[in-house]
């Protein structure tokens, strides 16, 4: 018998396997695990003679497992073995099972530990999940285009509005004219910068709110008025060429690519709400007492924030807190929304 045929069944299995909601099983030898309700069924694995998996168990264990997994189910089409992969892979874990027994690691501290904090997490989400359940939210298609409309700037914005420009500064005017002369004539403003070993900076779209750049070239760049165009500023002692190729209005996800992420969002607060009313329903309804005083002591007796500046002293290596000219930001992973 083949066990264990596939990774990613494996990692189903795996998270199925910690339901403990689903008592496959029935009543079970506390030595070696094995099911003691076999009596008149066909047996399907017996482990030292001992039977364990019958036909009714995995049929119920099968069915089940396709309710709790729909995306298994697609299996089937290409693979018509698939009741039998997770039948081998279902009997490979009661053998783990067997073996974790057999050999008494299931008396271990450290298992004791670690299934016991794995039935509380359990535990904790099934109260979570069947309160919410009790309490459902309603959320209405008034409410979900609502939440886009007042939200399309920020959380659905796709790109904001402003001026798309890139610049090059100088420290003479003699070598901005120079090079301004010639960016105006240029098709390709990167390429002539590049020739001329020249350094390009990309403003992205700029608009009022456009904080990486100067305040007056900002200001400069968005009282353009001609596009595309090259332009010459001094602002303060520096000069800049810039290219401004258009003016852009802002670009947004559609209600229908925003729809499902916006009712999700109105579920995760009204269900939030929901839960913190409640809470405190049942804190008056079960006379809870809360013991703050613990927690004012452990605030008094905690240690005072050290002086940084005597941490980040001389004698550390700059380079362990360079960054590379690189901000934060740059570094974050890009999130649509």
């Amino acid at each position: 018998m083949k066990y264990l045929p596939t990774a990613r069944l494996t990692f189903l299995m795996s998270t199925l396997l910690l339901l403990s909601a689903c008592n496959w099983w029935g009543s079970k030898d506390a030595a070696t695990g094995v099911s003691s309700s076999v009596a008149n069924e066909t047996i399907l694995l017996s482990l030292d003679g001992k039977p364990v998996i019958t036909v009714k168990e995995f049929e119920t264990f099968y069915n089940q497992t396709l309710e709790q997994q729909p995306q298994l189910a697609q299996f089937a089409a290409f693979m018509p073995d698939l009741k039998e992969n997770l039948y081998n892979t279902f009997a490979s874990y009661k053998l783990l099972e067997y073996w974790i027994r057999d050999n008494k690691i299931n008396q271990k501290p450290e298992y004791v530990s670690d299934r016991d904090m794995l039935i509380e997490n359990i535990e904790r989400s099934l109260a979570l999940k069947y309160f919410q359940l009790q309490f459902p939210v309603d959320v209405r298609d008034a409410d979900v285009k609502k939440y886009y409309e007042d939200n399309k700037e920020t959380i659905y914005l796709m790109a904001p509005s402003g001026i798309a420009a890139l610049g090059a500064s100088f420290g003479s005017e003699k070598d901005a004219q120079a090079f301004f002369s010639k960016a105006k004539k240029a098709d390709d403003f990167i390429a002539l910068a590049k020739d001329d070993d020249v350094t390009v900076r990309n403003f992205g779209r700029v608009n009022e709110q456009s904080n990486n750049l100067d305040e007056g070239l900002k200001q400069n760049i968005l009282g353009v008025s001609s596009f595309p165009s090259v332009q010459l500023f001094v602002v303060g002692d520096t000069h800049w060429v810039v290219q401004v190729k258009s003016k852009d209005e802002a670009k947004y996800y559609s209600f229908e690519q925003a729809e499902d992420d916006a009712r999700t969002r109105i579920m995760a607060e009204r269900s939030n709400d929901m839960l913190m009313k409640e809470i405190e329903n049942l804190k008056s309804k079960y006379n809870v007492i809360e013991n703050k005083t613990y927690f004012e002591t452990q605030a008094q007796e905690q240690q005072p924030m050290p002086d940084m500046s005597s941490i980040l002293s001389d004698e550390i290596d700059p380079s362990l807190l360079s960054h590379d000219d690189k901000s934060f930001s740059d570094e974050l992973p890009v999130q649509k929304a």
